[in-house]
């Protein structure tokens, strides 16, 4: 009964000691089962390139790594960002990648051993559960215990603790506050409390992301755990306990959860972005390893930031499985969208959108940045609640000229209540414009025309709630139509107040017989059910009704052909 969405790539690298999410189950009774992600998963591509948006020659290079399509002068492009360790400007303190863990563990133990601050190797603390045995037995079992954390909790037997060093938390600390498996730091300083013991009390860490930690550190600030030697920006980090079963008995570890991470693997990378970048793709035996190579130079954000000690070309591969299955879903199984967005309506029609949003101020950041808003040549907000007052430089869309229609400002501490605001492109020319406000409702009128698209009116409206039909149809008759020119092609758009899910609807009659127009809002246009933003207009139009996450009111648009 559940709705899924899996987010995801299939050129990252394959799931360790897996299958891939689209192979057949084969083993045990699950081989006769269907497979469920071929009869329920269907694709919705992103094309949009977020972490080399800047650097868009380096991004559609990637896109050709991805696929195992390098040019020639592609490969020439990586080749100049090979560089040799020890020369001089080596980013020496940039991430290293890495295809093998052997090469991490060198490079993290040459990086500890290079500092020169305070170091601690820490062993684990390791015992038996609930096992009725010697203590011969046991401690020999805990001896027999893996290195490999993987087996143990997340939790090594040993690790060696430097200031300066970076590195990795390895267990889920306190999601809600982002101290999270995979989170990055760097070590500041080592306490002790306890006299005359070689294991730390606590390891200060300055985490990468300024906003993981916070709670964390307010609530040790609260109990006195900081002083004049201890950065307020910095989290503390305990030693953790944690249970695991190792040969069907159980283990207790405690251990700090921290993994050294100026080096890792590029398994271990995936999924972050950094700003500077060493890699490394050496291996002690050349094999094709899939999507390698793709996923290690992806993480960061330049080329010029890149730096690369062995690009191990012959190891070059995309798996045949992947870009088998990739074409099956971008052929068969494609997710059809229930609207049509408005950044995919053809350019060259005059397109209208409008959206009560509830007050502007609060959800302008939204508006921002929503494709199908800045697709509009005319875009309406009704419920704007902005004062006189407010600059409008704080409201401006790039490529949009602003007409704010507010109401005065209230002497109560809260914002006036209504409120238009149409956004018109810069390349439209803006004719005339014209306001009216009364008790029952607001809009404005603006006349625009281009030179590709021709002449149009648009209205954009807000009604009161609480106002009569009547004296709103009044209104209408007596302050709109007079606006509304001959053979004009115009839209009268905005949120009626009245709900016309009812075909029937009387008030829709009345607007289109008296403008001999058609209303074109044939969905529901709130998350309530029902159908307040309508779109009247006297030419046929496109339409369709869009969700807007930031108002329980959805976005309504118009396309207009040529004239």
């Amino acid at each position: 009964g559940l709705s899924i969405i899996a987010v995801g790539d299939l050129y990252q690298l394959a799931p360790v000691g897996d299958q891939w999410i689209f192979s057949d189950p084969s083993t045990g009774a699950s081989a006769l089962s269907c497979n469920l992600w071929k009869e329920y998963f269907q694709l919705y591509e992103l094309v949009d390139i977020m972490r080399q948006k800047d650097d868009m020659g380096f991004a559609h290079l990637l896109n050709r790594l991805r696929v195992n399509e390098l040019t020639e002068n592609d490969k020439k492009e990586l080749q100049k960002r090979i560089v040799q360790e020890g020369i001089d400007n080596y980013p020496l303190t940039a991430p290293h990648l890495f295809t093998e863990n052997k090469f991490v563990d060198r490079f993290n133990e040459r990086f500890i051993n290079n500092l020169s601050g305070q170091k601690v190797t820490i062993p684990s603390h390791d015992n038996l559960v609930s096992a009725d045995i010697s203590r011969q037995q046991r401690e020999k079992l805990i001896q027999s215990l893996p290195t490999d954390p993987n087996k143990t909790g997340n939790l090594y037997n040993s690790i060696t603790v430097a200031v300066g060093m970076i590195y990795d938390v390895t267990i889920n600390v306190n999601v809600e506050d982002g101290l999270t498996n995979g989170s990055t730091c760097e070590v500041k300083y080592i306490e002790y409390k306890m006299q005359d013991t070689n294991r730390p009390s606590i390891i200060w860490v300055l985490l990468d992301d300024s906003r993981a930690g916070s709670a964390t550190r307010h609530k040790f600030l609260q109990r006195g755990f900081y002083n004049s030697s201890i950065d307020p920006t910095w989290t503390p980090v305990f030693d953790i306990e944690r249970t695991f079963i190792h040969n069907f008995k159980t283990f207790q570890r405690i251990q700090f959860p921290l993994r050294p991470s100026a080096g890792k693997t590029v398994h271990k990378a995936q999924g972050s972005t950094v700003d500077k970048l060493v890699v490394d793709l050496s291996q002690t035996k050349i094999r094709k390893q899939s999507h390698i190579h793709y996923v290690a130079l992806s993480r960061v954000k330049s080329l010029e930031n890149l730096y690369i000690l062995n690009l191990n070309e012959a190891a070059l591969a995309v798996e045949k499985k992947v870009t088998e299955e990739m074409e099956r879903l971008r052929t068969d199984a494609v997710v059809e969208l229930c609207y049509v967005p408005l950044y995919q309506v053809d350019p060259s029609k005059f397109k209208v959108a409008f959206n009560n949003a509830r007050s502007l101020h609060k959800h302008f950041s939204d508006v921002k940045y929503d494709p199908n808003a800045l697709s509009a040549d005319v875009l309406c907000f009704a419920e704007s609640r902005l004062y006189t007052a407010d600059d409008s430089c704080y409201y401006t869309l790039n490529n949009f000229t602003i007409y704010r229609y507010d109401e005065p400002d209230s002497v109560s501490a809260s914002r006036p209540y209504h409120g238009l605001v149409l956004y018109v492109k810069n390349h439209l020319t803006v004719e005339r414009v014209e306001k009216f406000r009364s008790g029952t409702c607001e809009f404005i009128s603006v006349v625009v025309s281009c030179d590709t698209k021709g002449c149009f009116q648009v209205i954009c409206l807000y009604k009161s709630p609480k106002s009569s039909i009547g004296m709103f149809k009044n209104d209408i008759e007596a302050e709109m139509m007079p606006l509304i020119q001959r053979n004009q092609k115009f839209v009268i758009i905005g949120d009626f107040n009245v709900d016309a899910t009812n075909i029937r609807s009387e008030f829709v009659r009345f607007m289109t017989t008296l403008f001999k127009c058609r209303q074109y809002v044939q969905k529901p246009s709130t998350d309530f059910g029902s159908m307040l933003d309508l779109i009247f207009s006297n030419c046929p139009v496109f339409s369709d009704v869009i969700e807007a996450y930031w108002s329980d009111h959805k976005l309504i648009y118009c396309a207009f052909n040529k004239s």
